[in-house]
This record gives structure tokens, sequence and C-alpha cells, in this order.
């Protein structure tokens, strides 16, 4: 998701924190950790449109990966 999304290459991603609009993302690369933030593509107004979101970007992480 870290590198569809915020277009970074990662080697570790952790969620941090998730709110209506997107999610901080604890990363690390070549030994170095910082944050990043991964937007939703529209706001979520409950926990379960935060879910579908994070859905959405799972497949579309995935179908990116394939291509």
């Amino acid at each position: 998701m870290v590198k569809h999304c915020a277009g970074i290459t990662v080697s570790e991603a952790k969620i941090l924190r998730v709110d209506s609009l997107g999610m901080d993302v604890s990363c690390q690369r070549e030994g170095e950790v910082f944050k990043c933030r991964v937007p939703f593509s529209q706001p979520a107004g409950d926990r379960k449109a935060i879910k579908d979101r994070i859905v959405e970007l799972t497949r579309a992480a995935a179908a990116a990966g394939k291509a």
C-alpha cells in the first residue's frame, strides 16, 4: 500500500493510526525508520467505511503489483 499510494518502496510498514481520511504508517527502508501518510480515496464516515477503504487500498495495491 505504501508503494502504491505514496510511491515509496519500503521493507516494512506498520499502521500506527487510522482516521477518517487515511492512515499514518511507520515505514522502514535501508535501516531508516520514518512515518508516511496513506490517504483514503474519500473520507470514511464510520468504522465499516474505514474497513472498506483499507480493503480498497489493499486490492488496488495488489492489482498494481501484478501489472
